[in-house]
């Protein structure tokens, strides 16, 4: 009786048919040429990538598909292994073009590395099919081209809208200062009644062109083309001014502002007509959130650190910490519902900071509901002028 011999099971395939069945599963093309440019290997992903079966192509010169410079090391300089390393990275991510067996052409990225094997130089690459990220990175470009071409058109728009709107506004505003001025009569005629109609329509056509230059000049700051007019600003004449800017608004609304100098103020360098209109922005929105008969304070005093800072404070409804960045998002509203309580367009705040901004300053707000706010102003040292500056300001 013979014995039952056990004996080890025969390998299924050989090391290269083993590495060739792994390659074939991966999901990216893989190719791999000599330095003469023979082609050694062709997974599957690359058969499905540029349409043609591996036979038709191994063992042959590959001249088409993908040229063989991008391939092999950038400039034909031969990449030289360090002793006892065998492979290297040759390429990461190297864009090109290739060619599908049909003829149609795509982009590929690729990464290449380098190997030796009994001093033949193989190259290796894998290739990425990148024609749907390059499809969605043109239309992602068309659609930024195309908003800033929207947005290019709105700025004309806006441009255009407010020196067609600016124009008869000025009229009505210019012959409401001649009513007024040839109706001098106490209102209990018929000439003061009509002096009073003459103020009314000036002081809405005033505070129509007000807005119409906000939302110009917001336009302007958006598209990059607002330019400071630098000049000698004098901060106690600028603030006495925007609260008269703001008397009828105050009056109106029973609040009474104070002008605060707090310490000597330094001559300062900056677009006055700017400046004061983000000091007048600010007093009118503070006169517009406060109490009936409540008091609006603007101080200025210089800073420890050599800055320049004024300050708007009410004590009106103010606002909560996560309010604050909604009311310096232009065209943005705090209260949102279609019965507002406090008329506005939403771009008072915003322009303040952007002109102060422009000015190389900073703009916070610091408020709670039912404590009001506080909106401060700082201006760097920059702006404060020199002597130099002061006298040449002279001549």
């Amino acid at each position: 009786m013979s014995a039952n011999i056990c004996t080890p099971p025969t390998p299924c395939a050989c090391p290269e048919a083993r590495n060739e069945a792994i390659l074939d599963t991966v999901a990216e093309a893989i190719l791999t040429v000599d330095e003469a440019g023979i082609l050694l290997g062709f997974n599957r992903a690359a058969e499905a990538m540029f349409g043609v079966p591996a036979g038709d192509l191994l063992w042959r010169q590959l001249d088409r598909l993908i040229p063989l410079a991008h391939l092999r090391e950038e400039g034909g300089v031969r990449l030289e292994f360090a002793p006892g390393q065998t492979t290297a990275l040759v390429a990461r991510d190297r864009a090109a073009e290739a060619e599908r067996a049909d003829g149609t052409r795509f982009p590929v990225e690729l990464s290449v590395s380098a190997s030796e094997v009994e001093e033949r130089r193989i190259y290796t690459a894998i290739l990425r099919d990148v024609t749907e990220r390059r499809r969605a990175e043109a239309e992602l470009m068309a659609a930024k081209e195309a908003a800033e071409a929207a947005d290019r058109a709105k700025s004309t728009f806006i441009a255009s809208m407010s020196h067609e709107l600016r124009t008869p506004l000025n009229a009505v505003i210019g012959f409401s200062q001649l009513l007024e001025a040839r109706t001098d009569v106490p209102s209990a005629g018929g000439q003061g009644q009509q002096r009073d109609c003459a103020v009314a329509i000036r002081q809405a056509g005033e505070q129509l062109l007000s807005i119409i230059d906000d939302i110009l000049d917001m336009a302007r700051v958006e598209a990059g083309g607002l330019s400071l007019i630098e000049e000698p600003v004098d901060l106690p004449a600028l603030a006495a001014q925007a609260v008269a800017d703001l008397e009828f608004q105050a009056n109106r609304q029973g609040v009474t502002v104070e002008v605060v100098p707090e310490g000597d103020l330094p001559p300062m360098r900056g677009d006055r007509r700017r400046l004061r209109q983000a000091v007048g922005n600010l007093l009118s929105n503070a006169i517009k959130f406060s109490h009936p008969q409540g008091v609006v304070a603007l101080t200025m005093a210089p800073a420890a650190d050599g800055w320049v800072e004024l300050a708007v404070r009410d004590r009106g409804i103010g606002m909560r910490a996560d309010e604050i960045a909604t009311a310096l998002t232009p065209f943005a509203q705090v209260e949102q519902s279609t019965a507002r309580q406090y008329e506005g367009i939403g771009l008072g705040l915003p322009l303040a900071l952007r002109l102060v901004e422009a000015h190389g300053g900073t703009l916070t707000l610091d408020s709670e509901p039912g404590r009001g706010c506080t909106a401060t102003v700082r201006l760097p040292p920059s702006r404060v002028m020199t002597i130099e500056e002061m006298l040449a300001s002279m001549i």
